[in-house]
C-alpha cells in the first residue's frame, strides 16, 4: 500500500469520533453535512485518520448497540486510515505498549542507535495503512464480542485517570525530606489516609473524568488499598525511605537525593510498563 504514503497522519481523541458519527447518522441535515464535510476535507488534503487500540476500546465501551455500530460504521467512511501494529502480531490496532516495545527491543537489539536512529527506524516498521472498511470488518466481529470486556477496563482507566489528575499530595517533596521523615504508626497512618480520602474524592469531582459518579467510594477504596499495601513497610528491617522504595520496586541506586516525588513516581511508571514490555 505503498500509494498511501504521501499523505499526513492526523490523530483525532475518540470522544470527537463519537461526535463526529452521531452527527453523521443525525436526523438533522445539518449535522450531516457537517459530519460528511469532516471526511471530504480529510480527502482533498491527503489526510489520514490514525486509529490506535485505544481509540477502539473507548469508542466500543459505551451500552448503546446502535451508537456503537454507528461508530464502527463511520469509520467505515474515511479512504485512508493508519494504525501502529500490534507487537505480537495479533492483528489489532497497537497500543502505547505495543509502540514502546518496538522501541525497547531495538535498542536492545542494537544499543548504539541514537534517539533519533531509534524513532526513525520505529516508525519504518510501525505503520499499517488501510481503507476504514478494510480496518473495521476484518474486526468488528471480534470487537463486538470483546465489549463487555473493553467496558470493564475502560471504567479502570477511568477511575486510574481522575486519581492521577488529582492533587491530595505535595509531589514536590524531594527524596531528601522522605529521608529525613519519620514513619507514622499503623494508626496515625490509617486515620490521615481516611482523611485524604475525603480531599481525594472532592479532587475528582473537580480534576477527574466527567463520566465517573462513585467518587467518593473510588477515594475510600483507593485509600483503603494504599494503607493495606503500605503495612508491609512496617514488617521491613530497613530504614522508612529505603522500605517504601523497595515496596515499590524502585531502585534507589538511581535516584539523586534532588528528585521530587513526582519525578520518582514517573520513574515507577516506567519500570511497570518496562516489566510489561519484556515480559
Amino acid at each position: 500500500m505503498s500509494q498511501f504514503m504521501l499523505g499526513k497522519t492526523i490523530s483525532l481523541d475518540s470522544s470527537t469520533l463519537a461526535k463526529l458519527s452521531f452527527d453523521y447518522f443525525s436526523n438533522n441535515q445539518n449535522k450531516r453535512d457537517s459530519a460528511r464535510d469532516i471526511i471530504k476535507y480529510f480527502i482533498d488534503n491527503a489526510l489520514y485518520l490514525l486509529i490506535t487500540w485505544h481509540h477502539i476500546e473507548e469508542l466500543l465501551q459505551i451500552e448503546d448497540n446502535n451508537k456503537v455500530m454507528d461508530r464502527l460504521n463511520f469509520l467505515e467512511n474515511f479512504p485512508v486510515v493508519v494504525w501502529p501494529t500490534s507487537y505480537d502480531k495479533n492483528d489489532n490496532p497497537g497500543s502505547i505498549i505495543d509502540v514502546l516495545t518496538l522501541e525497547v527491543n531495538t535498542i536492545l537489539e542494537t544499543p548504539s542507535l541514537t534517539r533519533l536512529d531509534v524513532i526513525n527506524n520505529v516508525k519504518e516498521k510501525l505503520f499499517i495503512y488501510g481503507t476504514g472498511k478494510e480496518l473495521v470488518e476484518s474486526h468488528r466481529e471480534q470487537w463486538l464480542f470483546m465489549r463487555p470486556l473493553l467496558t470493564d477496563q475502560c471504567k479502570r482507566r477511568i477511575t486510574i485517570a481522575s486519581i492521577d489528575h488529582s492533587e491530595i499530595h505535595d509531589k514536590k517533596t524531594k527524596l531528601s525530606d522522605i529521608k529525613l521523615g519519620k514513619l507514622r504508626s499503623p494508626d496515625d497512618a490509617h486515620h490521615i489516609c481516611s482523611s485524604l480520602a475525603k480531599r481525594l474524592s472532592d479532587e475528582m469531582k473537580v480534576r477527574g473524568d466527567h463520566r465517573m459518579i462513585n467518587h467518593d467510594q473510588v477515594a475510600l477504596d483507593f485509600m483503603d488499598s494504599t494503607f493495606s499495601d503500605g503495612l508491609a513497610i512496617y514488617q521491613s528491617d530497613k530504614n522508612p525511605c529505603d522500605a517504601i522504595l523497595d515496596h515499590f520496586k524502585i531502585d534507589k541506586n538511581i535516584l539523586r537525593d534532588n528528585m521530587t516525588i513526582s519525578e520518582i513516581t514517573q520513574l515507577s511508571v516506567i519500570n511497570e510498563k518496562l516489566k510489561i514490555v519484556l515480559g
